[in-house]
């Protein structure tokens, strides 16, 4: 369990707390979750878009909770490393093999646990947010703050914008299973 101070802003909503208890909760085979990754930037939350097929592309959307925005975490084999899965197919978020200066976009793929379907998280400066970054590209995962509804997540170099930072939260009501 970690204390912290949390002042969230979104487009029309600011909500903040003096004491905000996290606490991760653990299932079977070491994961985590379900929980929802949402932008610190634009308040959006990654979403499978009700797709159910391989090699689909992730999207971002208004927060709703449901199991299209719930993911699950399992140990990627090295320290800080996941992979990172689908409650609503159980298809595993891959960042695709392509390394270059084109901004690949996420999608969901069957898992091979292959370097372009694990992810390093590493927590942002002020420790309330996570840098998402593929194990395979070294780049992070990012929404703008001008994203909207269905936009696709693209990646950057992590240089500490608020663009690629996520909270990994657990939906309010919503218990371990």
């Amino acid at each position: 369990m970690v204390d912290l101070r949390l002042e969230l802003r979104l487009p029309l909503l600011t909500v903040s707390t003096d004491k905000l208890s996290v606490k991760f909760p653990r299932l079977g085979a070491g994961r985590i979750g379900p929980l929802m990754i949402v932008s610190r930037a634009s308040g959006l939350a990654l979403d499978t878009g009700l797709h159910a097929d391989p090699e689909t592309n992730v999207i971002g959307y208004r927060l709703h909770g449901k199991r299209q925005q719930l993911w699950y975490l399992r140990p990627g084999g090295t320290k800080g490393v996941v992979e990172i899965i689908s409650a609503d197919n159980g298809l595993t978020l891959d960042s695709t093999r392509a390394t270059g200066d084109v901004h690949p976009l996420m999608r969901v793929a069957e898992s091979a646990s292959e370097p372009w379907q694990r992810w390093a998280l590493a927590r942002t400066p002020d420790g309330v947010g996570q840098f998402i970054r593929s194990v395979h590209s070294r780049r992070c995962l990012a929404l703008s703050e001008s994203s909207e509804d269905h936009w696709e997540p693209w990646f950057e170099p992590e240089k500490g914008q608020v663009n690629i930072q996520w909270l990994l939260v657990q939906p309010f009501g919503l218990r371990a299973r």
